[in-house]
């Protein structure tokens, strides 16, 4: 049997981010990849871990983190902390892509992507090719059949596999 393929479904999100401090200054620790699908409502919980102020910008423009001119409207932008804040929740209506958050204060270490994934139908995007459309084999015996895996047109040549059926006669 092959495995079902679950598609991407738009669902309520929270994400929390912590500024960190030290040497640099980082989310979490590490400047996470956070990953969404179009259509998710998500909300962001910020909070920093000592008196250090922050500021979240999600730069979905692409105009970089010194433009907050367009906080709100085009960018998703968070008020100070400390105190904590929270930015939603929000519908991701942006086009899916990869973009960038920072922290308009620490924008040289405190960044990461920001990936929007698109929603997918049901439809999956892969076919299976036999090799053969029919196999023929005598009681008994067997034959080996093989089957192609393909993804967007393009041959996936190491999800070949190679199946062996044996052919008896009902009692």
């Amino acid at each position: 049997m092959f495995p079902s393929i679950t598609p991407v479904q738009a669902s309520s999100r929270t994400i929390s981010l912590v500024g960190t401090s030290g040497a640099y200054c980082y989310w979490n620790n590490s400047n996470p990849t956070i990953t969404v699908t179009q259509g998710d409502a998500l909300t962001i919980d910020l909070s920093s871990s000592n008196t250090v102020q922050h500021r979240l910008l999600i730069d979905l423009d692409k105009d970089g983190y010194t433009d907050t001119a367009d906080c709100g409207t085009l960018d998703v932008c968070s008020s100070m902390v400390p105190p904590s804040a929270s930015v939603g929740p929000f519908s991701v209506n942006s086009s899916p892509g990869t973009y960038t958050y920072y922290c308009p204060f620490h924008p040289t270490s405190m960044f990461g992507s920001f990936v929007i994934q698109s929603q997918t139908s049901s439809t999956p995007d892969f076919t299976i090719t036999p090799g053969a459309t029919s196999l023929t084999a005598t009681r008994g015996s067997s034959v080996t059949a093989t089957l192609t895996l393909s993804s967007w047109g393009r041959r996936i040549s190491d999800k070949t596999q190679e199946m062996t059926f044996r052919a008896f006669s009902p009692p």
